[in-house]
């Protein structure tokens, strides 16, 4: 007679799961964003379904030979989420990148700047995570997307103020620079909510202050054929590459590079060549301009996700930014 004998994962490796599990979904002190996940992209940010991977790979790394079926299940279930993330980035970001060209080319580069300054791709992801690690997690992440935004829109000045003194290389090179000089600062801070929240909103309402206000010059030039596909193979290069790169990183940088300005740059350089430098920075104006929506959004999301059901809290954090953000469209036409 042969015994079956049930396979159950050993009890030392269960416990230290559980362990992890525990830190990677608990909010670190103050209300900031777990470390492992502080960004689930801003604008344009695409290296979270990576980071998913990684953290897989270091609790499974040395153990996978030795795990029973509850933790394949539990694998199986994180990288479903890591796949879906990464997908949804790959299709919408080239699909949102031509919704803004064309909405710059029919109401002009501030139109197209406040487009991509909406939670169109960091909303989405922002409710996978909810759904699949649960509210606590949700919440605690949002805290560090606020101020992700924030450093996007210290690019977004960076590069207004430089553009019109230097070619576009030059001028994404130090809108760069300032930008991972923000995110870093943002990430040694560790603000909880309420605080980060403030500074945020507060250092958006400076920048969009200072922004050049130039008028918008008569008669761009027509676009040629290739431009709208190399925008849009350009920028899913970009979500590819750091989404292949976050693996090899760590999860330190790989939170310090998650909101990268991806729609921004692609964009703000794209005009800046062909429009010249105004154009440029009346684009990066509608950008700094469209982040108070997106900044009202993730509050209402860490503040009532945990309260309310998930698809309410999304349904309403929404609302909030398409009221903010269509009160603020007619400062950028």
């Amino acid at each position: 007679m042969v015994r079956v004998v049930p396979v159950f994962p050993p009890t030392g490796i269960v416990e230290k799961r559980k362990q992890l599990d525990h830190r990677e979904v608990r909010p670190c002190i103050g209300g900031q964003a777990p470390a492992v996940f502080q960004h689930p992209s801003p604008v344009g940010n695409a290296v979270d379904a990576a980071r998913v991977q990684q953290v897989l790979g270091e609790k499974h790394g040395q153990e996978t030979s030795n795990i029973g079926p509850l933790d394949h299940a539990w694998h199986s279930h994180t990288l479903y989420a890591a796949v879906m993330i990464l997908v949804l980035k790959l299709v919408l970001t080239p699909l949102l990148i031509a919704a803004a060209t064309l909405a710059g080319r029919r109401w002009g580069p501030g139109v197209s700047g406040w487009f991509i300054g909406l939670p169109l791709t960091s909303a989405p992801v922002s409710l996978i995570l909810a759904l699949q690690n649960g509210p606590a997690f949700a919440s605690a992440s949002a805290v560090g997307v606020l101020g992700g935004q924030a450093s996007v829109c210290v690019f977004s000045l960076v590069y207004a103020l430089s553009a019109g003194k230097t070619r576009w290389p030059l001028s994404s090179l130090l809108a760069l620079a300032g930008f991972f000089s923000a995110a870093f600062l943002w990430r040694i801070a560790s603000l909880p909510l309420w605080p980060t929240f403030a500074l945020s909103v507060g250092l958006i309402a400076v920048v969009a202050a200072l922004m050049p206000r130039g008028e918008e010059a008569a008669g761009a030039p027509s676009a040629p054929a290739w431009d709208l596909p190399a925008r849009m193979m350009i920028a899913s290069g970009f979500v590819f590459g750091l989404t292949s790169a976050a693996s090899t990183l760590g999860p330190q940088v790989s939170g310090l590079v998650s909101p990268f300005p991806v729609f921004g740059l692609v964009l703000a350089a794209f005009a800046h060549h062909g429009q010249g430098a105004r154009a440029a920075a009346r684009l990066l104006r509608g950008v700094v301009i469209g982040s108070f929506g997106f900044e009202l959004f993730f509050l209402v999301v860490a503040l009532l996700v945990t309260v309310l059901p998930v698809g309410w809290t999304y349904l309403l954090a929404s609302i909030a930014a398409v009221a903010m953000n269509g009160i603020s469209l007619r400062a950028v036409r």
